[in-house]
């Protein structure tokens, strides 16, 4: 009797955990679905929603495709969809510095709104916003796991917008790593780094149980594509972390983190990490944490990335 009772209990629980994640993935996928523009970039919105983001501050911008060799498949040409405000291009030189921003898993370039749309950063940068290969314009649903191949597109755009100008990467979460793989690669095109809440330890990266759940076809099909492409790069995340390893000493720029005690996606430890493997460059960097910081600080911190991206800039040589 006892056991039956055992036998049935337990039943009970696997019946109610099977529920609960039937409805954490359908409450995800009717969100993404009632909010398709956040994590398509707005990829499908009117010229005039674009601009409006933008014409209330008095600022113009602009959306671009640039078409790139794919490194995976010399057959096929890759695009990538890049963001620039106040029409900047080879076409309108100054003499302001260049801040790329690359967004995290999912995401796109509009994660960086607060700041794009500033009216006082742009008066001294030129800001440029990319979707990351596999997100919005850029090739949306074709998951890239190779950190390399994802810098080296942007690093292409970079090349092609340079001019002999200094250029800032800031990525968050994993924007982060990429940034660090393209200084890595092409470090004559990259003069600073901020790291936004970045997961760039291989030890802290741990794949979770709802990893391997999106695995499964079944479970794909109530998932929104961008959720889909994300878990693909994250489950490969801690192996890509792990070949950077050896390359960390390349990194010799002025570098910046900035990371929250309250962030449960990226374990705040990152920054040690981050500041062991950049020993060499200990003078060059600039830390600022909180513990009371959570991971979503493009949107709810973007104040405090402007100001660090001013004061990585003074620690650039002109």
């Amino acid at each position: 009797m006892f056991r039956n009772f055992k036998y049935i209990k337990n039943r009970i629980y696997k019946y109610v955990e099977v529920y609960k994640i039937f409805r954490i993935f359908l409450i995800i996928s009717i969100f993404s679905i009632v909010n398709n523009c956040r994590f398509t970039s707005c990829s499908h919105e009117s010229s005039e929603d674009f601009q409006s983001k933008f014409k209330a501050q008095g600022l113009i911008a602009n959306q671009s495709i640039l078409k790139i060799q794919s490194q995976i498949d010399s057959s096929k040409v890759a695009n990538l969809r890049f963001i620039t405000v106040n029409a900047i291009s080879q076409y309108h030189p100054n003499s302001r510095k260049y801040v790329v921003f690359i967004h995290g898993s999912p995401g796109g370039w509009s994660d960086y709104l607060n700041i794009l749309n500033n009216p006082e950063i742009n008066q001294d940068f030129n800001l440029i916003s990319v979707d990351r290969p596999g997100y919005g314009g850029s090739d949306r649903g074709i998951a890239i796991l190779s950190l390399k191949e994802q810098a080296d597109r942007i690093a292409a755009l970079i090349a092609s917008f340079r001019d002999r100008k200094k250029v800032i990467l800031v990525g968050h979460s994993f924007g982060g790593p990429v940034a660090a793989r393209l200084a890595m690669d092409h470090p004559n095109l990259v003069d600073g780094l901020v790291f936004v809440a970045a997961s760039i330890s291989p030890d802290l990266e741990k794949k979770e149980w709802f990893n391997s759940l999106a695995e499964y076809k079944i479970i794909q099909f109530l998932l929104p594509i961008d959720l889909i492409t994300s878990n693909k790069e994250i489950i490969e995340l801690k192996n890509e972390l792990t070949s950077m390893l050896p390359l960390w000493n390349k990194i010799k720029v002025p570098v910046a983190f900035l990371h929250g005690g309250e962030d449960s996606l990226v374990p705040i430890d990152n920054v040690r990490f981050g500041k062991s493997m950049l020993d060499h460059n200990n003078d060059n960097l600039i830390v600022e944490t909180d513990p009371n910081w959570n991971h979503f600080l493009p949107w709810n911190q973007h104040g405090r990335i402007i100001e660090l991206i001013y004061k990585l800039d003074q620690k650039i040589p002109d």
